[in-house]
């Protein structure tokens, strides 16, 4: 009694066994599909050194199984730096590992890794390339600094700081500073810099360090020079010119 045999293909090819007699001719079946790969053939061996001639093969009186050959195609992974430093692109066989991608660099900004077109997350290190050339963008975090306003010899006051983020444009904050009989002028960088900014001034961009310290140091004018009082409703007061001021206020003691 001859029992069928079966005809096994690799599980890569996807194509169902057969079960044929001992004896019989073994049938091509049609070459299989396989996104991202050419068909190149069917082989006695996983090393694909001897090819199968189905044109002579006769079914054995054993089970055997037969191997497909495929061969990958190159495909592309290009990055979108937004406004970044380039970089190069990546292109290697379908299947294969993508391996780590260079990360760009961008003034103000930390890189925040890539996403894809869906805007999900893509590390090319944990993926191998799909069947499909694509394209992923970078994520850019702006850095942030902070702002620390000193009295810088004034009488009283306080004033809390200020966190600011790559650009973006921000007004200073109201100077809460006094010094009694002086002016306030402005911001300058160092104790004894010149004005810089002016109070409430829109600013924006003043490092590219993340989580820089930024001092400002308040500046005052010259101080009163003379107040000569003529009755209880009139009084001349006379002071130096304060750079960058555009009002005065007068306070009457009660």
């Amino acid at each position: 009694v001859n029992f069928d045999h079966a005809l096994a293909f690799d599980k890569e090819a996807s194509v169902p066994y057969m079960l044929l007699s001992p004896g019989s001719a073994v049938p091509k079946p049609t070459d299989p599909i396989k996104a991202g790969y050419a068909f190149r053939g069917w082989f006695e061996d996983a090393a694909y050194t001897t090819p199968f001639d189905f044109d002579t093969a006769t079914m054995p009186y054993w089970h055997i199984k037969i191997y497909g050959k495929w061969e990958a195609f190159p495909y592309t992974v290009s990055f979108d730096s937004k406004g970044g430093t380039s970089v190069d692109a990546i292109t290697v066989l379908c299947g294969d590992p993508i391996g780590e991608s260079s990360e760009p660099t961008k003034t103000g900004y930390n890189f925040g890794g890539w996403v894809d077109e869906s805007g999900a997350t893509y590390v090319t290190y944990y993926n191998r390339m799909p069947a499909y050339d694509f394209t992923l963008a970078a994520v850019w975090i702006p850095i942030t600094y902070t702002l620390n306003f000193n009295i810088n010899d004034g009488s009283d006051g306080m004033m809390q700081p200020l966190t600011m983020s790559y650009d973006t444009t921000v007004p200073l904050s109201e100077n809460q500073f006094v010094k009694n009989g002086y002016a306030f002028l402005g911001w300058a960088t160092s104790p004894t810099g010149e004005v810089v900014y002016k109070d409430k001034q829109s600013i924006r961009n003043l490092t590219t360090d993340d989580q820089a310290t930024i001092d400002l140091y308040a500046k005052w004018g010259a101080p009163v020079t003379s107040a000569v009082s003529y009755s209880y409703n009139r009084i001349k007061i006379s002071w130096a010119a304060a750079g960058y001021a555009t009002s005065y206020r007068i306070y009457r003691a009660t």
